[in-house]
């Protein structure tokens, strides 16, 4: 008896070690399953063309794969996290908190508690299409469901003509080629696991195909070939992520996106589900080939915005003690696009399929799904792929700051991985979908936001459908615009462009001088065509193309010097129309604050205006005198230097190039009405009809106020605008402290009284109080306070907009308002000319009435543009941007020239540019003997060059420098043609 007991635990314990020492294995070996292509025992014959696992589970994860996470959450072997995650899964729902439907099946193969299988068939869905979690739920439960259940999901899915999206069914029955891209993979998903669930069961073997049509076995045969190496999924996703097969840009880095971080950590993350459960069914591991899912994390980690970090000292709401976050680059701003991580649901399983660091990154310091409350949705995800024993790599354990990467045309650089660091992005490639007409642009921060891309995707209202318009469109980009009065939509039939003048004129309005359209031209002048309000019917295709994407912009040189510079070049030539025959956009960031920005952009006809374009978020001011200003705007002749002041940093922008130029600055907001009583209003002309922004301080700011006067399309107009409470904030903090005549915050940066006459709202004890700001220094806010210990601020003004646009104002009355101030304003922030001068206003509403947008200072409040006095058929562009901390001086800038290249001073520093596009073989140039450290730039690749420094005078030098065609010189250009040379060697 003794002798059985004794065996009896022996067993026990064997199991015991055998079953931890499984866990271990699984959890860090990069294979998922034990799948094999050998015989099935199954009675089921497969049909398929590659082997598939029989059993049940098989999409979300093997029925290998759930005994191990059973046995890692429950029961005697549970451990941490995995048991905690369990528990607060299970608790939620005992507490009548449902959980989401894998979770609820996890509970149930974990306790065989017969409650929680009843609680599943009670939720399952009677009717609609089932879903991606639904049918991952369906397969972990498959075993244990009757026939009749898994006839009735057969049965939803046929009452649908279109399940899951619109060719589902065609493509199953092979009456259609699929060919899934851009936005397919989270449509394609569902479609994949519920065939897998039902391919080779005796229901979908002898089913009526006239009732059920969806044929899953061809189906899976469609998601095998559009996964493997011809399938148009796989190559697209791998052309966006840097595969060199279809792209002709320079090789670089793996990893991309499609549009931007907003839909990438969406719709466009379900596509590492397709390679996960094409990986679980047949034991293939075609997501080792899958570079979009692959190489993310980097991707990631190179566009996080160093200045957006935010430093988590306390646990708080998804998020856990002593982490920080950042956010990524707003490349397009879709007001959804600001992102810190990729997919939550996407990190665990991405981090342990690929064993990949970097994501493991985001899975331990991004969100955390337990900290986020009850019911935990998709906390499954961690409970089956968290891999504990991956360790995890920080963006500051990258081996370099900057990177390139080839698919989407993105180069990032920064001068370090501290939050401080200066930061940009220079873009020139195909965002295949929504990142629009930005080739040759760039982004720029340090410490705060500087010069972004202006604008947002603001919707639901004409003036912000206008908006939406122009934030598609290369004028709100950092880009050229080439002004060609006649240019027309030169767009052949394939996608290709076509001869000069060759298609249909562009309305005016269209014409900004910008890029190709990627959207459709408009057939009516004023009407700006989103959503097809007015459709010429001229869109584009790439036929012409490889995967139909059209090439419109490509890096072709880039070298990075860790520590010392990171250089580029974009040709965005085929972004425009044959008006332009090229332009090259040279890109030089000189760590740790400086960049140097060089164009040369040549047009068929030297009367085109080409304009230098950059919109900032403060100011740019010029210390010289305007040669005219109106509302909105400032020009300038001859310009070289505008500074914006923030309080973190300083911003200069020195002009070089053009020497004779015209400098145009548009923006801010133009205060038409300030009066302390209505009755003292007079008369207001407008330059262009405008809607307001109307602003009230007083004892009663609920109510309406009337306008009276001529509006865009009546004489006498009217209309009433009602003040509801909302109020348009500007700053929030956390105080100090709050005494009778002072609020402090220690950690604000204010510019002296910009908030005098504003109001503030602080909390106390969940009470609100209000009054006027009478002044502010840097970090104090005057006026009468009631001393408190206020937990948080706002400094805010009530305001409304009015929806008429305003040609003149003749008076403003109100019935049952009692104010003391009314300010009436226009904003000027998105202010554009057309080609024939017409002036245009593309500012979105701020009332949060339509798509919820509130003013956003970050979406960019001022533009910059610079163009040639007398325009060339070549001209050249040269500027330099630098970024320093307020109390430091600005850099010396200087030109210099020789007859074929121009020379960059800033400080020590002199960077060399080609004036064409041809490469320099000989060079003579005179410059100050103060220089130091001189880079030359545009030399044939890979050459011996000769080079020697002659004294001449006292303060000059004189560099010549020649290619030696005997094979010998005394320095070798790198492979993307620069030299750098130090003077005093």
């Amino acid at each position: 008896m003794r002798a059985s007991i004794i065996s009896v635990w022996c067993i026990i314990l064997i199991n015991f070690f055998v079953m931890a020492c499984n866990d271990n294995l699984t959890s860090t070996k990069k294979s998922l399953i034990k799948a094999k292509n050998v015989q099935k025992t199954s009675n089921l014959k497969s049909t398929l063309k590659v082997w598939h696992r029989d059993s049940h589970p098989r999409v979300l994860l093997d029925k290998e794969r759930l005994q191990l996470v059973i046995h890692r959450m429950y029961g005697y072997n549970a451990r941490e996290p995995f048991s905690g995650w369990f528990n607060l899964l299970k608790t939620s729902e005992d507490n009548g908190n449902e959980v989401d439907l894998v979770s609820l099946s996890l509970i149930y193969q974990s306790t065989k508690n017969p409650i929680y299988k009843k609680k599943f068939l009670d939720r399952l869905p009677k009717t609609g299409v089932p879903n991606l979690t639904e049918l991952y739920a369906i397969d972990i439960m498959f075993d244990d469901l009757a026939d009749e259940t898994k006839h009735l999901i057969m049965r939803r899915v046929a009452d649908s003509k279109n399940p899951w999206y619109s060719s589902s069914i065609q493509e199953s029955q092979g009456k259609k080629r699929a060919k899934w891209g851009y936005h397919d993979a989270y449509k394609v998903a569902p479609a994949f696991a519920y065939a897998a669930i039902f391919i080779d069961t005796e229901l979908e073997i002898n089913k009526d195909k006239t009732i059920f049509p969806f044929d899953a076995k061809n189906y899976l045969e469609v998601v095998d070939q559009q996964l493997s190496a011809d399938g148009h999924f796989q190559n697209i996703e791998n052309r966006i992520s840097g595969d060199p097969k279809f792209n002709g840009a320079l090789p670089g880095k793996k990893g991309g996106m499609y549009d931007n971080t907003g839909y990438d950590s969406s719709e466009e993350a379900s596509s590492i589900y397709l390679f996960l459960q094409h990986y679980v069914l047949t034991g293939q591991d075609k997501y080792q080939n899958a570079m979009h899912e692959k190489y993310r994390a980097d991707f990631y980690q190179h566009l996080l915005v160093p200045f957006t970090q935010r430093d988590i000292k306390r646990t708080q709401w998804c998020r856990k003690a002593e982490t920080s976050y950042r956010t990524t680059a707003q490349i397009w701003n879709t007001q959804t696009s600001s992102v810190s991580q990729p997919n939550k649901n996407t990190t665990a399983v991405t981090a342990f399929l690929y064993q990949d660091p970097k994501m493991q990154y985001f899975v331990k310091n991004g969100i955390q799904k337990e900290l986020c409350g009850a019911p935990y949705n998709g906390l499954f995800w961690e409970l089956i792929y968290y891999d504990d024993t991956l360790t995890y790599s920080p963006p500051k354990d990258q081996l370099e700051t900057s990177a390139y990467f080839s698919g989407p045309g993105i180069v990032t650089m920064r001068s370090s991985w501290d939050k401080d660091a200066t930061f940009g992005v220079f873009m020139a490639g195909e965002g295949i979908s929504r990142r629009y007409e930005d080739a040759n642009s760039f982004l720029i921060s340090r410490k705060t936001e500087v010069i972004p891309h202006g604008g947002a995707r603001i919707r639901f209202n004409e003036d912000n459908m206008n908006h939406f318009w122009y934030h598609i469109r290369s004028a709100s980009k950092n880009t050229l615009k080439i002004i060609d009065p006649n240019e027309s939509y030169d767009i052949l039939t394939d996608g290709s462009i076509g001869p000069i003048y060759s298609g249909t004129k562009l309305v005016s309005t269209d014409n900004l001088g910008g890029q190709i359209f990627e959207t459709i031209p408009s057939s009516k002048n004023g009407c700006y065509n989103v959503y097809q309000r007015c459709n010429k019917g001229k869109t584009r295709n790439g036929d012409a193309f490889p995967l139909g994407i059209y090439e419109t912009a490509n890096i072709i040189k880039y070298e990075h010097k860790e520590g010392s510079y990171t250089y580029s070049v974009g040709d965005a030539s085929a972004a425009y129309s044959k008006k332009v025959e090229y332009f090259e956009r040279e890109f030089l960031f000189i760590n740790p604050d400086i960049f140097v920005i060089f164009d040369r952009v040549k047009s068929i006809n030297p009367s085109f205006k080409k304009i230098w374009t950059i919109h900032t978020v403060d100011q740019p001011v010029v210390n010289s005198p305007y040669t005219h200003r109106a509302m909105g705007l400032s020009r300038y002749k001859d310009f070289k230097t505008a500074s914006i002041s923030h309080p973190k940093n300083h911003t200069y922008i020195d002009t070089l190039l053009p020497k004779q130029n015209i400098a145009t600055i548009r923006g801010g907001d133009t205060t038409l009405i300030l009066k302390d009583k209505l009755e003292s209003i007079r008369p207001v002309d407008l330059d262009i009809p405008r809607w307001l922004e109307v602003f009230v301080l007083g004892n009663d700011t609920i109510g309406s106020l009337i306008i009276t006067g001529e509006t865009k399309n009546e004489k006498n107009s009217r209309e009433v605008i009602t003040f509801d409470g909302k109020k348009q904030t500007y700053a929030k903090g956390n105080p100090t402290y709050i005494t009778r005549n002072r609020l402090h915050d220690e950690k604000a940066l204010w510019k002296e009284n910009q908030w005098q006459g504003y109001q503030l709202t602080y909390m106390y004890s969940q009470e609100s109080y209000t009054t006027i700001i009478q002044g502010n220094s840097k970090n104090e806010l005057f006026g009468e306070f009631i001393p408190t210990a206020s937990y948080k601020y706002s400094i805010e003004r009530p305001f409304a907009n009015t929806y008429k646009h305003w040609k003149k104002i003749n008076k403003i009355t109100t019935n049952d308002m009692d104010i003391n101030e009314i300010r009436v304003t226009v904003p000027h922030y998105f202010d554009t000319v057309d080609s024939t001068g017409h002036l245009h206003s593309f500012a979105p509403h701020t009332d949060f009435i339509d798509d919820k947008y509130q003013k956003e200072p970050n979406i960019g409040q001022w533009t910059m543009d610079i163009q040639a006095s007398e325009p060339k058929l070549l001209d050249n562009f040269a500027h330099v941007i630098s970024l320093k901390d307020p109390n430091d001086k600005k850099p010396k800038t200087a030109l210099v020239e020789s007859s074929n290249a121009f020379g960059i001073v800033v400080n020590n520093y002199l960077a060399i540019f080609s004036k064409d596009n041809t490469q320099i073989e000989n060079l003579t140039m005179e410059l100050n003997d103060t220089t130091e450290e001189i880079l030359i730039i545009n030399l044939i690749p890979n050459a011996l060059y000769n080079y020697k420094f002659d004294k001449k005078g006292d303060k000059k030098l004189m560099l010549s420098l020649g290619i030696n065609h005997n094979t010998s010189g005394n320095n070798k250009s790198s492979p993307m043609g620069l030299i750098k040379l130090n003077v005093d060697q």
